[in-house]
């Protein structure tokens, strides 16, 4: 319902003030004299949530009346008009009216759109009365409810908290100070130890004749004080106020949750250290392409091709997301850029834009291959009870060598990818290798031939490489028994050349050191 009725002789200001409502998604119904406002409110099927009434019009014998026929419909209704009579505004401040705004040049109708907007989008929040007299509290209700705000009633501190843990949605408290049982400031104080002045706005009620309760409520966690003797225009222009800062940090909280629903969305569209780079402001929007030696692989799905001819397009769809999901959790689990998919395809490499250095590198990425190979044990295994015909075996391809890195693309679309004859070499290799084998050049072996058990295999031609290329498959890493056979091997050969009498070394090193040469050394 956010139907607005704007009564006023003023063509120009009709039309203004219709284009600002508009602006704010306002359905807008407009008349110039008293005759079309009756009928709007006897004949017409229209729901108005509020009213801006310039009363200075023709034929309008009773201004009193004439307000008196909005407010008992409970419309939310603002006089703006150029009728600046004292005593009468005096007197049409006891209706139920919004506020009375002097109409003087544009800035005024820009309130009176403002103030319109304020009253519909806080209609919602409820606020919470306390205090132990209650003709205060229905003063005070009676202004809230012309503002369209709902009301709660507690007559002192304690039952102020019982409501407040029945209705966590309460957006306002407005306390007096002196009440029995609990009094304003320890309210504020229990409220404080739960509620920020961002979650829960506190407005002490005041005595006029001794400001240091004003001071002494700020002090502890109110957000504004007003007097008790206030006009209600200074009531409300308070609270709406505070209602202004409530609203902007709740916009805040909305657009951070959005913000957070459309950044975890574009997670799934790039890689891992992409995003955390473009979420975190970092450059790598401005990294510079650079040569770098990288390590490359490709993964691929034995056969895919003839694969998908058994499959039904949804259940393709199913059981390849399977498979890619099972694929790049475990590549960012190792840190590896997945660079892109193509169809089954997984491109990837290690060394940008982070890096362990060349070894590692390539150490993780052998250790990824042969960890996806494992989880795809189980989940050929599920394959065939599915009744796949043909579960899915990778195969994959890796290289290491320099490539060109960084952003390519438009100004409409960006790709942190690499480019070189590497990147071919590493397809090439995968297009080579065997069901469930991994193959990789002559100088990625050297690299993990220490950590790994590899077979030499065959040579291959690679476009843009004028000589074959050996490569060599890896079959399993090694165990931390076998690493350390082999060094305490390759320690006794150093030891068995050395004259250990002749080398200074501390007694404990030089017993370990016997140990593994296995001599006495007494």
């Amino acid at each position: 319902m956010k139907n607005i009725l704007i009564i006023d002789n003023s063509e120009i200001v009709v039309n203004t003030l219709k284009a600002k409502l508009e602006e704010v998604d306002f359905n807008v119904y407009c008349c110039n004299d008293i005759v079309n406002a009756n009928s709007y409110l006897k004949e017409s099927f229209i729901d108005f949530f509020g009213v801006i009434i310039e009363i200075n019009i023709p034929n309008v014998t009773d201004k009193i009346e004439f307000i008196k026929q909005f407010t008992n419909k409970n419309y939310a209704t603002i006089i703006l008009t150029t009728y600046d009579n004292q005593e009468f505004i005096k007197n049409v401040s006891n209706l139920n009216i919004i506020d009375y705004i002097i109409k003087k040049n544009e800035s005024d109708l820009d309130y009176a759109a403002l103030m319109m907007q304020r009253i519909y989008s806080y209609q919602d929040h409820k606020v919470l009365i306390v205090d132990d007299s209650k003709v205060a509290v229905e003063k005070a209700k009676k202004n809230l409810e012309i503002l369209k705000l709902k009301t709660l009633i507690a007559y002192d501190g304690v039952e102020a908290l019982e409501v407040i843990s029945r209705h966590r949605d309460i957006s306002l408290v407005l306390t007096d100070f002196n009440m029995p049982n609990m009094n304003g400031f320890e309210l504020t104080l229990a409220l404080r130890k739960e509620y920020s002045k961002n979650d829960l706005l506190i407005i002490a009620i005041t005595a006029a004749n001794n400001p240091k309760i004003a001071t002494m409520f700020l002090k502890y966690g109110a957000n504004g004080y007003v007097s008790k003797n206030c006009t209600k225009n200074e009531l409300n222009y308070t609270i709406n106020n505070l209602m202004d800062i409530l609203n902007n940090k709740q916009k805040a909280i909305k657009s951070r949750q959005q913000l957070q629903k459309y950044t975890t969305q574009l997670s799934k569209y790039v890689s891992p250290q992409i995003y955390e780079s473009i979420v975190d402001n970092k450059s790598i929007y401005k990294i510079d392409s650079k040569r770098q030696k990288l390590i490359i692989f490709f993964i691929h799905i034995d056969s895919f091709t003839s694969i998908t001819e058994i499959f039904e397009s949804n259940e393709l769809t199913y059981w390849l997301n399977e498979y890619l999901t099972i694929v790049s959790d475990i590549a960012t689990k190792y840190g590896a850029t997945i660079d892109k998919f193509v169809g089954d395809m997984v491109m990837g490499f290690f060394g940008a834009p982070n890096s362990f250095g060349l070894q590692e590198d390539a150490l993780l990425c052998m250790k990824m291959i042969l960890e996806i190979q494992e989880k795809l044990k189980p989940f050929r295994k599920m394959q065939t009870e599915e009744g796949v015909l043909h579960p899915f075996f990778i195969k994959c391809g890796i290289a290491n060598g320099f490539v060109t890195v960084g952003n390519f693309g438009s100004n409409h679309r960006m790709d942190y990818t690499i480019i070189g004859g590497f990147v071919n070499l590493a397809s090439r290799l995968c297009d080579a290798a065997k069901k469930n084998e991994i193959l990789i050049t002559q100088e990625t072996y050297t690299l993990v031939r220490k950590y790994l058990h590899t077979s030499k295999s065959l040579k291959i031609k690679a476009k843009g490489f004028s000589k074959l290329i050996q490569t060599y498959t890896i079959t399993s890493l090694k165990s931390n028994k076998e690493l350390s056979d082999e060094s305490n091997l390759e320690l006794k050969q150093i030891l068995a050349i050395e004259e250990l009498e002749n080398i200074e070394i501390e007694k404990n090193v030089l017993k370990l050191i016997s140990k593994i040469k296995g001599v006495n050394d007494e």
